[in-house]
């Protein structure tokens, strides 16, 4: 599953820069967002301007945990179901020197990893 486009433009401020299938892109004249699809060709320049690439959410995990360039930064996002009175929940943790952060449990697997990797660019320095 692709991040969403709030956490793509984060990633991309961290230095998130691998080409991925699809990118986000601004309309000059309009200012709308658009998602294109890498494989075509490549939209004409002065009409679009590159935002960020999309990555799915796995290629952002595996880019915080081992793609910054030292590994003593290295951010550790992973999720756990978390079981309470309620139905079955998710629940992310990030590791980050040593540090444990615990987040709220969310109702879907992806809805806790987006949260997750969105607070681990944040923690980046």
């Amino acid at each position: 599953m692709e991040v969403k486009k709030k956490t793509a433009k984060l990633a991309s401020k961290k230095g998130y820069n691998k080409r991925t299938k699809t990118a986000l892109y601004k309309v000059v004249l309009t200012g709308t967002e658009c998602v294109w699809d890498c494989r075509d060709i490549p939209p004409e320049t002065g009409v679009y301007e590159h935002i960020a690439f999309l990555p799915t959410q796995s290629e952002l995990q595996t880019w915080l945990r081992t793609g910054l360039p030292y590994k003593k930064w290295a951010i550790l996002v992973y999720v756990v179901p978390y079981f309470s009175k309620n139905p079955r929940q998710e629940q992310c943790f990030i590791w980050r020197r040593g540090n444990l952060i615990t987040l709220d449990p969310k109702d879907t697997y992806e809805e806790a990893l987006e949260e997750g990797l969105r607070k681990g660019l944040k923690l980046m320095v």
